[in-house]
């Protein structure tokens, strides 16, 4: 007859805490790969099928779908912070630039499916749309911190850069215009290029 201890009871609860923390970040890796490939709505079935888990599995650690996206949303916007958070290499503003769309480029083309379905959802989640509006937040800050201090100054120049640099942009110019990411990379460059050029700088 076994006689339970307080290192056996540790032993057990420290096991079922890394089977829940398995079985939940299975969960996420399954929605992550279905966005990636494509599917904008993936149902809860389809997660769990992915995931290799049971339903209720799913539903456990997530009450509702919602509460998935939103997970998906933190685990993405924790790699997106962190990469535009390393400083740039280049000392010249104009080498930054092109050294910032390059990065940006990189971040979009990963991004994108998962941007698309963000879109998707931002209508019907608050949470969702509040984090579509952090991450534009970064990146605005984040290209910002390339042009020249004046340049700052000129409010319809920075709109424009924000519009036309837009990761809303990168989507058109990928799908809808079928370009490649490096014609879409260059077609970035050229119109921040030629828009600075005409105000001067």
């Amino acid at each position: 007859m076994s006689t339970a201890t307080p290192e056996n009871n540790n032993a057990v609860a420290d096991g079922r805490k890394l089977r829940t923390s398995n079985s939940r970040q299975k969960i996420v890796d399954a929605l992550l790969y279905l966005v990636r490939s494509g599917i904008v709505d993936p149902s809860a079935e389809e997660v769990a099928k992915v995931a290799k888990v049971g339903l209720r599995t799913v539903f456990r650690h997530f009450n509702e779908v919602e509460l998935l996206h939103r997970e998906l949303a933190l685990t993405l916007e924790k790699t997106y912070v962190l990469q535009m958070l390393v400083p740039l290499t280049s000392t010249h503003w104009k080498d930054q630039v092109n050294e910032m769309l390059e990065r940006l480029s990189v971040n979009y083309e990963h991004m994108m499916p998962y941007r698309v379905a963000a879109i998707y959802y931002k209508h019907k989640s608050k949470f969702i749309n509040e984090r579509l509006k952090k991450w534009d937040h970064i990146t605005r800050q984040f290209f910002r911190g390339t042009v020249p201090s004046a340049a700052k100054e000129d409010r319809v120049l920075i709109d424009s850069l924000e519009l036309i640099l837009s990761f809303d942009s990168w989507i058109h110019l990928r799908m809808e215009k079928k370009l490649t990411p490096e014609e879409t990379l260059n077609t970035h460059k050229r119109m921040s290029s030629a828009l600075l050029n005409t105000c001067g700088y």
